[in-house]
């Protein structure tokens, strides 16, 4: 029976761990187009969306790398705080825009690419923000699983 820890412990950072690298190496591949995408968010000067994008694709991959490793090594706690942030930044971008109202493409990594912003995008960072959040308190807490086992 998987407990809640196990899940926490392994399944969390290689899923998040997975979406981070992908998403990562997706912006290194295509940078010229994220930059262009990051520019779209009217958040920082055109001349900073190409450095801005090139930081977000190292940040990514090494979030994703750390998350992969952390199993095995003891990475976990500065990966949380990478993913953490990052999600937290993404999630006040796309929050100012949908204010904004603009209608600009996510720039999300290559699985869910390609579509616009939409309150549904801020809802699925939110939902990786909470199980992010869940996680830190069942590890601070020691928690072993929900009832017995």
């Amino acid at each position: 029976m998987l407990t809640v820890r196990f899940v926490i412990r392994a399944v969390v950072p290689l899923i998040f761990g997975f979406i981070f690298l992908a998403a990562g190496i997706s912006k290194f591949l295509r940078i010229s187009s994220v930059a262009h995408v990051v520019s779209n968010y009217r958040l920082l000067p055109y001349s900073a969306a190409r450095v801005t994008a090139c930081l977000l694709a190292t940040l990514e991959s090494s979030a994703g790398i750390l998350l992969l490793l952390s199993p095995w090594l003891p990475l976990y706690w500065f990966a949380w705080n990478l993913t953490t942030s990052l999600l937290l930044i993404f999630s006040v971008a796309i929050a100012s825009a949908l204010l904004r109202g603009l209608k600009i493409p996510c720039g999300c990594g290559p699985l869910l690419n390609g579509h616009v912003i939409s309150w549904m995008t801020l809802g699925r960072n939110l939902l990786m923000l909470a199980v992010l959040v869940l996680d830190f308190f069942i590890r601070q807490s020691g928690m072993l699983a929900f009832g017995s086992g």
